[in-house]
């Protein structure tokens, strides 16, 4: 019986060794499972879905223990890289009368840069009364722009041009092209 069981065993050897070789199992890529993480991955970084929506907003910037700038909106929605508000309005505590107001703005986190957009109006304690359609602020420089065409009034001075660049430091304003100017008594 034992001779019988090993001429079986060795039928069985020889049958497996002389058949084709086991074919190699395709290389997988990525588990199913990984692929639908990825996807899911993409999503969130280019999801238009805020992560944080404010009523109200008001946020205050400081600077060495002292009150640079507060912050008012409307409405306020928090995305990943920047923060987007409704109606902003933009008070300096450094500065007496220097305030902002628009439709919409925008804060980019990484480039710490306002961007203002619609019906933009600055209030200067010493250049008047600046209207545009777009301004830029860049807190580290302390410099407000625009490239858009601008109206300027100031004590019976009506000024037109495009672009401007309003230093807060020095509180000197450069209008960069098309200039007009118009006397009012």
């Amino acid at each position: 019986m034992a001779r019988f069981w090993w001429l079986v065993l060795g039928i069985l050897l020889l049958v497996v060794s002389c058949g084709p070789p086991p074919s190699p199992a395709p290389p997988v890529k990525n588990p199913p499972v990984e692929q639908k993480k990825e996807k899911n991955d993409k999503k969130e970084k280019t999801s238009p879905k805020p992560e944080n929506s404010f009523k109200h907003l008001e946020y205050v910037f400081w600077k060495g223990g002292r009150v640079r700038w507060v912050v008012r909106a409307d409405q306020a929605y928090r995305f990943r890289t920047r923060l987007e508000m409704t109606n902003p309005r933009i008070v300096s505590r450094e500065r007496t009368g220097l305030h902002l107001r628009a439709r919409r703005g925008v804060y980019f986190f990484s480039r710490r840069l306002f961007f203002f957009q619609g019906k933009v109006v600055l209030h200067t304690p010493d250049k008047g009364t600046l209207y545009t359609r777009t301004l830029y602020y860049r807190p580290e420089e302390e410099k407000l722009s625009g490239d858009q065409p601008l109206l300027l009034k100031d004590r019976g001075m009506v000024l037109h041009g495009v672009g401007f660049e309003y230093d807060l430091k020095t509180g000197k304003l450069r209008i960069f092209k098309q200039s007009r100017v118009e006397f009012h008594a």
